[in-house]
Formats: structure tokens, C-alpha cells, sequence
């Protein structure tokens, strides 16, 4: 008989079965990893991975080991991505960085190190032997038992723990779809798209191929917001085309004629019915207001100066609204209720250490509350007449598909979403062919930037959203940074050895920008002098300054461009750039373009030598970028990849861009080091899926 070979895991399994750290626990035996006594869910390939670095602490651990942890000798192809998602489920559920780590630290290239601090137990101490128990112990004893008994079973009975959620796909077709998902109970609406036309799709509640309602919308930029209990009207806004706000014109829509009418004058950000149908609660963008179903003598019950409001939701009871506040520097929400009477505001969830969620509906008894983040549902059980656990959030979904946040259940049973599937094509333009070609075998990448020399390039994955840096030739791929730190705009320095970007360093941190040494894998703030917003870093021809902008997501900052010397740190505005945002150097030092912010877009260019700023095309322009030889800037207007040409003081068409092509978080566009624009193909999958709470 041949010996059998036991699983390296499973032998080791019985050593340490607690492991503390910080906050954080992990029972090796059962397979848990706890955070102050509350479960927080791990794979099984990243529960191994944690272990395995748990178990060395303060030693690297080569990506190779863990290869063998994971998959053993049995992978076959790459593994590398599959190594990488692990450990940055790690790293969320740690609520650990890449950048400045607590647990987890990178040693680019080859592997990983736990830094944190394991607790010893305390040594066993050798006890007297204690005498024997009278009866009267025993029976004490007893009776402690049995109450202590009786306690845990009315505190069991009082839990009503959240069921379990399993979940189908509605839908297969290629239509893009936008969120809510509204029901009637046998009928779903929601907002669809199709090469550059927006319509109401109507399907059944079980499913199959969708119908386009011929109904004509208020304006082709619209949004749903809510059904009407009747199941007559949907409430919606509409504009005539793109802005910066998302404060618009309130309509009610009647589904079985198409009729159109505007709710008063109201603009709101969103808006919700009430439970009888009579009333509307809806957010502008710092307000909360109450009106009549025709929009008559709309009433303020609440106002947040410092704060974005949207989101807003009724409870089936009708006497609670919930919605998102959102923080205008960081960008990031949290979700707070308020009576209808303005009474009673607060933040749900305070103790939750998710830094950014928004309200997602209620189940039609109001018994769970559905809550939204980083692409997952999680449920909270309402405060009821017995006591539970309210305020405790369960997490229902697991990352796949990455559900759009805004749902309205109209049962207890089920709820609808949208769930997107994401998957991009890294291509560049063959103006021979006049067609679009793979980039490094069409990897699933966003944001690429080759260095000055061409041997390298610099991407953001997509959708794992982490930085990467490779040779052109696709050999020796390095990830430099990981969850829950937030990379965008790699931007090479001069030399080819360090890399500029923007980043959130985690989801309630401002955008900021930083630098990363290739070399050595160091990154670091690149100009922490400056307390605010940083986005679209760009080189001076030197490699000694920055060029940035602020990051427009911070609706409440005043927008311009900063120019910060690396050496001293002293920060200064740039000349003449109010309004301008999206920077970019000229590779010859002399120019810097930018776009100017607000409704038009337009592209502007600075020249040193006249220091003023010239308006090149009062296009709505987007993604600026400048050729490698700095004689044109390529951007994207409207549906269109467009080329300026500084000499020749014209512009041309290069190719057409058909709506939803460009895909990516950012669906922007780039150079290759030959001069050719680069995108993003989109092969996202936005599909309906049907969510359903198991029966208990």
C-alpha cells in the first residue's frame, strides 16, 4: 500500500489554533477570523495565506510558498492573479494598506511579511489540588446552570439571526443597465441603454428577454429614483444633457400612457415615495425635503451645510427617512436616518468600520434595513418590542457580481439589483488598419502609461484597482500597491525610475498624490505640506516639481492647479489657473494643457514663454494627453478621439467612439510609447438579478 501524502495545511492545522493580533482572532481549526468577537467573512485561499504569514511573523514569506499553501503542486498556467486577489482579501478584511501597513507588508517581487504583534497566551500556572465538592456546591451549581440555561434561550429566541441570501440572473442580453430596479410585484422597471439611447426596460419578475417600453424620456441624462405603491408612475430626473450637478428637474412619469409632468418646480438629487402613495420626500444638495404627489409647498425638514445629501428612502412605516451624507472632501458617505418631522437625527451603524455606505432599501415589513458597500449588500435587523441585536450588519453578498447600491424591495422575501460582471481589454489605434488592437495580450487594465524610453509600463488593474509595473514586452509584472488604497493617473517621471499617482490610501482619506521608487517599491506622500486634495500629478521636464489638480469630487473646494518643488515642499498656486483642472506638461517642459471645469470643458493650453492661458477648442472635452513628441494633445469629445495639433493651431477626428466602448472605473484614454492612443474596451456585463433571503 502506498503511503499517503497529507496536505501541508491539514498537518499543521492543530498548531496555534488561536492566533490573536490586535483586534483580530483566527481559529485555525474552525476556519474563523474574528474582529472583537464579530465573524468577518474570509475565503478559504486567503484564511490559508493569513495563517501561513501568522505563523512566521516578522519573516518573508516568498509568493512561491504560498503557491504551495493555496494550490499545491497542482496549478497550472498563471497564478499570479490568483495570488493577488487572495492576499488583497487580506488586506480588506483587515482594513490594512500596501502603503503604510499595520499586518501585511509587500516586499515587491518577492513576496509577503506579517509586521504586526501576535499575543502570547500566558504560561499555564501549576494549581493546588482542590478539594472535593460538598452537595451543597453541586446543587448551587445546579441551579446556576439552569438559569444561566433559561438566559440563553430567551437571548436565543430574541437574536433572529439574518437569513442567508441566494441570488439568480435575470438577464443575458447586451443591453447597459443603470439602477434602481423597480417592482410591482410581477413586473421590474429600470433605466436601459443601447448604443446611445436610453429607454425603460420592462421585465417579468422570473425573468427573460426584456421589453423597451415606447415611452419617450423627459432628457436623454436621466435617472430613476422610485415606483408609486399603485404601481402607476415612476418618479425620475431628467436634464437635456451632462453638468456638474446632480441637482435636476423632478418628473412623474405614468407607465401605461408614457405622459410626462413635471413634480412642481422641484430640483432634487433624489426621491422617494412615501409608503401611501400621497407624499414625496426628496434631497437637493445639502437639504431634505417634504411635498405633496404635484410637488405643491415643498417643506424643509432638515439642512446639512457641510454635507451632500442623496439617496433618500422611505421606511414602510412611513415615519423614518434614511439617506446618504456624504463628506465633500473626501467623497466618502455614511447613511443617517431623521424622522419625517426633522426630529431625531443620526448616523446608522456608527461603530461599523466600513468608512463608506449608503441606505439601500428596507424589506416591506421594515424587519431588515439593506445597506450598501464597496460593491457588497450587507442587512441590519430593525430595533423591534423583543430585544436583538439591532444595529449589527451582516454581509449578504461576496464581491461577485458587484451589486450597484440602490435597490426598493417590495417584499420580505426578495429584493432586485443590478450586477455587473467586470472585465476590460487593454487595446491601442492602428491608424494603418484604423482598428483597435490588443495591448500585452488585451490585459484587463485601465490608466496605462508607458515611461519615457518605452521599456516599461506603468497600469491600474481593472477591476482589482491596484498598481502594477511592468516591462513592455509583458515580462515581470510587480503589483506595488493593494486594498484598500485606491490608485489612479500613473504618471512616469522623466528619468523612468519613480511613478506619480493619485490614490485614496483608504475609502474615508482625501485624494492624494504620491510617489512611487520603482526600485525599491518605497511610496510615499509626495507633497504632504498640502492638507488638501491632490489628483492628476504630472512632471515637470526636470523630475524637481508637480503639477496638480484638486480633485473634483470634493464639490466644496475651490477649483485650480498647484505647483509643488519635491526638495522643499513649499506649495504654490499656478498662474492663471482658476477653473482649470486635469493638468498635463508638455514632455518638452514649454506648455501645460488642462481642461476647465464646469459645463464646458473646454481645452486650454498655457505657454511659459507668454504665461497666459489660450482656449484651443471649446469642445466638451475629456482625458487629455499629449503625444510623445509634444507636437499634438489627443483627448475625447463626445463620442469622438479627437487630435489637436499645436503647429497647425487645427483639429481632426481620429476615430469614432461608440457609446460604451470605453470602459474601465475611469473610461479615459492613453499613449503608447509610439504615439498611438490607447483605451480601455469595455466588456462589462451589467445584468438583473433577483436576491431572496433563505426561509429559516
Amino acid at each position: 500500500m502506498l503511503p499517503v501524502t497529507k496536505d501541508p495545511w491539514e498537518a499543521s492545522a492543530d498548531r496555534d489554533s488561536v492566533i490573536k493580533f490586535g483586534p483580530f482572532a483566527v481559529d485555525v481549526r474552525t476556519g474563523e477570523l474574528t474582529k472583537g468577537g464579530i465573524r468577518i467573512r474570509l475565503g478559504d485561499q486567503p484564511f490559508r495565506i493569513l495563517v501561513t504569514l501568522l505563523r512566521s511573523p516578522g519573516e518573508l514569506v516568498t509568493r512561491d510558498e504560498l503557491r504551495q499553501v493555496i494550490w499545491g503542486d497542482d496549478v497550472a498556467g498563471d497564478f499570479e492573479q490568483g495570488l493577488n486577489r487572495s492576499v488583497n482579501k487580506v488586506r480588506e478584511a483587515l482594513r490594512d494598506t500596501a502603503v503604510n501597513p499595520r499586518y501585511v507588508e509587500t516586499l515587491p517581487g518577492r513576496g509577503y511579511r506579517f509586521i504586526g504583534t501576535i499575543e502570547q497566551e500566558p504560561a499555564a500556572i501549576d494549581q493546588p489540588r482542590a478539594h472535593r465538592p460538598s452537595r451543597l456546591m453541586l446543587a448551587l451549581a445546579a441551579v446556576g446552570l439552569a438559569v444561566a440555561g433559561c438566559g440563553y434561550l430567551v437571548w436565543r429566541f430574541t437574536q433572529s439571526s439574518i437569513p442567508e441570501v441566494r441570488w439568480r440572473k435575470l438577464t443575458t442580453d447586451n443591453y447597459d443597465k443603470f439602477p434602481p430596479v423597480l417592482s410591482d410585484g410581477s413586473r421590474l422597471y429600470y433605466l436601459a441603454g443601447y448604443r446611445g439611447e436610453k429607454f425603460i426596460a420592462q421585465l417579468t419578475a422570473s425573468g427573460g428577454p426584456p421589453l423597451k417600453l415606447p415611452i419617450t424620456l423627459p432628457g436623454p441624462d436621466c435617472a430613476l429614483h422610485d415606483l408609486s405603491p399603485d404601481g402607476e408612475e415612476v418618479l425620475l430626473t431628467a436634464t437635456s444633457g451632462p453638468g456638474r450637478s446632480k441637482l435636476r428637474p423632478l418628473w412623474s412619469l405614468r407607465i401605461a400612457d408614457g405622459t410626462a409632468r413635471r413634480v412642481g418646480s422641484i430640483l432634487a438629487t433624489s426621491a422617494a415615495f412615501a409608503p401611501e402613495g400621497r407624499q414625496i420626500v426628496f434631497s437637493t444638495e445639502s437639504e431634505l425635503y417634504l411635498t405633496t404627489r404635484n410637488g405643491a409647498s415643498p417643506q424643509r425638514i432638515l439642512e446639512l451645510k457641510d454635507s451632500l445629501v442623496d439617496s433618500v428612502e422611505w421606511s414602510p412605516h412611513g415615519d423614518r427617512i434614511r439617506f446618504s451624507r456624504r463628506n465633500p472632501l473626501s467623497a466618502q458617505s455614511a447613511a443617517w436616518e431623521v424622522r419625517t418631522d426633522g426630529s431625531g437625527l443620526r448616523r446608522l451603524a456608527p461603530g461599523w468600520d466600513v468608512p463608506s455606505f449608503v441606505p439601500a432599501g428596507w424589506t416591506s415589513s421594515g424587519k431588515y434595513g439593506i445597506f450598501a458597500a464597496g460593491g457588497n449588500f450587507w442587512a441590519m435587523q430593525e430595533a423591534g418590542i423583543l430585544p436583538t441585536r439591532a444595529g449589527h450588519l451582516t454581509k449578504l453578498t461576496t464581491d461577485e457580481p458587484e451589486f450597484a447600491s440602490f435597490v426598493r424591495p417590495r417584499s420580505d422575501l426578495r429584493f432586485h439589483a443590478i450586477g455587473i460582471d467586470r472585465l476590460g481589454e487593454l487595446q491601442k489605434y492602428d491608424a494603418a488598419s484604423k482598428s483597435w488592437v490588443a495591448v500585452l495580450d488585451g490585459i484587463s487594465a485601465e490608466q496605462a502609461e508607458y515611461a519615457r524610453d518605452g521599456q516599461r509600463i506603468a497600469y491600474v488593474s481593472y477591476p482589482q484597482r491596484t498598481l502594477w509595473v511592468r516591462q513592455a514586452d509583458g515580462t515581470r509584472p510587480i503589483q506595488f500597491t493593494s486594498p484598500p488604497m485606491v490608485p489612479m493617473l500613473p504618471r512616469w517621471s522623466p528619468d523612468g525610475r519613480r511613478v506619480a499617482f493619485a490614490a485614496q490610501e483608504a475609502p474615508d482619506k482625501p485624494m492624494r498624490a504620491y510617489l512611487l521608487d520603482t526600485d525599491t517599491g518605497a511610496t510615499r506622500p509626495a507633497v504632504p505640506s498640502d492638507p488638501g486634495s491632490q489628483c492628476d500629478p504630472t512632471w515637470s521636464p526636470d523630475g524637481k516639481k508637480l503639477l496638480y489638480g484638486l480633485s473634483t469630487a470634493s464639490a466644496r473646494e475651490r477649483v485650480y492647479l498647484k505647483l509643488a518643488d519635491l526638495a522643499t515642499g513649499k506649495v504654490s498656486k499656478f498662474d492663471g489657473s482658476d477653473g482649470l483642472f486635469s493638468p498635463r506638461w508638455s514632455p518638452d517642459g514649454s506648455m501645460v494643457v488642462a481642461l476647465r471645469w464646469g459645463g464646458s470643458r473646454s481645452l486650454m493650453l498655457y505657454r511659459f514663454r507668454d504665461r497666459r492661458w489660450v482656449q484651443l477648442s471649446d469642445d466638451y472635452c475629456r482625458w487629455p494627453v499629449w503625444s510623445p513628441d509634444g507636437k499634438s494633445i489627443v483627448y475625447v469629445a463626445g463620442n469622438s478621439l479627437m487630435r489637436y495639433r499645436i503647429d497647425g493651431n487645427r483639429k481632426e477626428t481620429i476615430a469614432e467612439l461608440p457609446p460604451g466602448e470605453l470602459g474601465g472605473f475611469s473610461r479615459g484614454i492613453g499613449i503608447s510609447s509610439d504615439g498611438a492612443p490607447m483605451k480601455t474596451l469595455d466588456h462589462n456585463s451589467p445584468q438583473v438579478y433577483q436576491l431572496e433571503f433563505a426561509q429559516q
